[in-house]
């Protein structure tokens, strides 16, 4: 598949894994990103020489997202490295919030287990503008290798999750003895709302809690599955 052919479409690129969405494909927008990254405009209170890299539970997201990292390393970019998979708003958050460049995230959201993708988040906490996709798709075939650059793995998901913490009263909400159902469809979500509520009871099967009278998270369809189950990774009734 040539550089010409990849063509960013509503919040990033995605492809059909082992088809399009390969190793080499990924280096090439990896590649890209590191050119138009060096020229993107950014507040000067911003670190433009940091990007941060995620990922979710699809098949070889992990790997194809430690590509990306060693790709932007060499183009002078310092990497912080997600050191697990974490919803794609985790990314968005830590860019904002540690006053980066910007985030690179494998994932193909809710398309069907087959498909990976890759999309760009700004320094100021969402998608990338249609401007920015268009640097980094003019920039694909070309490099830029300057070093200077690092991979460092960090724990993006603990910051984000004391930031939801912040915005509830987690108390209040332990003591309610509720009994929660979270259905993450195997996804990156998994585990979160029992970590926001301070790990209360955080259930691996439905069965009947045992809190002391307290609020339980149970959860459904959370271990690793990246088949989804059969089902595209979408909340809609059907699924």
């Amino acid at each position: 598949m040539s550089a010409e052919t990849i063509v960013f479409g509503t919040d990033g690129w995605r492809a059909v894994i082992a088809d399009e969405f390969t190793f080499e494909n990924v280096r090439k927008i990896a590649e890209a990103i590191g050119v138009a990254g060096h020229s993107m405009f950014a507040p000067a209170e911003i670190d433009r020489r940091k990007l941060i890299v995620g990922f979710d539970r699809r098949f070889l997201s992990r790997e194809f997202a430690h590509e990306t990292a060693l790709v932007l390393a060499r183009s002078g970019f310092e990497v912080l490295l997600s050191d697990r998979p974490t919803p794609s708003q985790t990314i968005s958050f830590a860019a904002f919030h540690l006053k980066v460049l910007g985030g690179v995230v494998v994932t193909a959201s809710h398309n069907p287990a087959r498909y990976n993708g890759i999309k760009f988040k700004g320094w100021y906490g969402g998608s990338a503008l249609p401007g920015m996709y268009q640097s980094i798709e003019s920039a694909l075939g070309q490099k830029r290798e300057e070093g200077g650059g690092s991979v460092t793995e960090v724990d993006i998901l603990g910051d984000y999750v004391r930031a939801l913490e912040s915005k509830l009263d987690v108390t209040a909400i332990q003591q309610a003895k509720l009994r929660i159902l979270h259905d993450p469809i195997y996804g990156s979500a998994s585990g979160i709302p029992g970590e926001v509520l301070g790990n209360v009871l955080l259930e691996s099967h439905l069965r009947k809690p045992e809190s002391g009278g307290r609020t339980t998270v149970t959860t459904i369809r959370g271990e690793v599955n990246p088949s989804f189950g059969g089902v595209n990774p979408e909340p809609i009734p059907e699924n």
